[in-house]
This record gives structure tokens, sequence and C-alpha cells, in this order.
């Protein structure tokens, strides 16, 4: 009885070891990180992201910032605003993949606008507006990629340009906490929105 009671045991525990491989496996190839492949060319744009201050009726309507391929940022702040000028910012590779690789975390390049606004749509209908949250805001992001896959096994993209135009995207992220595209975007929105707010910015074009 004692060995069928070890046999047993013994198969049993390789039942679970063995599922609990093919379940570590199963989640790595879900929890498979993107691959994300950008243009170093000092020319070339990879990010753009510009404030639009839709209340202001201005030529100049807002802050932006340019990342290029080789690292460098280009910042500027229309004449109105306190920090009025251009600026730069040096990134090292290392905060460029960094940066690159976050943003496409954030499935940028999967989010379909008109979807999310149907379903936004949707939303503010079944419920009562109890309130409005002002974002006189409108956040505009654009992204060059030169091979992107989202996942292990998801279809590669190549010479990938994605632009996303969203206003008041702030106060829907906040009121619409189950549109997590939203979420997404409002997190890039943050992200970006940290380098222009940089300490180490120098003046200057």
């Amino acid at each position: 009885m004692d060995r069928i009671a070890s046999v047993s045991l013994t198969v049993a525990l390789a039942v679970v070891c063995s599922g609990m491989g093919a379940a570590a496996q199963t989640n790595a190839a879900v929890a498979s990180p993107a691959v994300v492949e950008y243009s170093r060319d000092p020319s070339m744009v990879l990010v753009h992201f510009r404030e639009r201050l839709v209340a202001l009726e201005d030529e100049d309507p807002g802050p932006s910032l340019t990342v290029y391929g080789d690292g460098r940022v280009a910042v500027h702040y229309p004449r109105y605003m306190k920090r009025a000028g251009e600026y730069t910012l040096q990134l090292d590779p290392e905060e460029l993949g960094g940066l690159m690789r976050s943003l496409a975390s954030r499935r940028l390049i999967e989010f379909d606008e008109p979807a999310v606004r149907q379903r936004k749509a949707e939303a503010a209908r079944s419920r009562a507006q109890l309130f409005e949250v002002f974002d006189a805001t409108t956040t505009e992001i654009e992204l060059n990629l030169e091979r992107y896959q989202p996942a292990a096994g998801a279809r590669v993209l190549h010479n990938v340009h994605k632009r996303l135009s969203w206003h008041g995207l702030r106060a829907d992220a906040k009121r619409y906490p189950e549109l997590t595209e939203l979420g997404d975007l409002a997190a890039a929105h943050r992200e970006l929105r940290a380098l222009l707010e940089r300490p180490d910015l120098v003046r200057g074009p």
C-alpha cells in the first residue's frame, strides 16, 4: 500500500508540476513585452506631443515637445506662458528606449479613437451627469515606429505612424474609468508632460 501511495503521489506531483510549467509558459507568453523598434536618425521625429489650449484663439495654441531619433528633445512654450521660449533636453539611449517602450505599453498604437468615442457616448447616456470636470485642453500625440509587435505571436507592423487627439482627456479618464484606453492615454500624457517640466531643460534651440 505504501508503494502504491508513493507511486500515486509521484504521478500527482508530476502532473501538478507539468501543469504549473504549462501555466508559467502561458503567462510568460501573455506577459511578453511588445517589440518596439525606431529610427536613430537625428532628424527623425519619434514622438510629438502638444497640449492645445482651445480657449485661446492663437496661432501658437499651447506647449509642445518633439523627441528625435538621437534622443534630443525640443520643447516649446508659447510667448504668453511663464516659461516662454525654446528649450532642449538630451535623453541617453536607455532613457529614450524606456520612453518608447513605455508609450507602446500604453497601447497607443492599438487605440481605436472612433470606437472609444462611441463607448464614451454610450457610457454618458447610461448615467446621470452629476458634475462637470472642466478641462479645456486637447491632447495631441504622434508616434513613429519602424517596427511594432504588441505581443509574441501577434502581427508585426512596419513603418507605423499613429496620431491621437482627444479633447478633455484628463476629465474623461477620471469620469469614465471603465474606458481603460483613456486611462492609458492619460498616463502617456502625464509621462510626456513630465518631460515638458524637467528641471534640466536647457534654454535655446
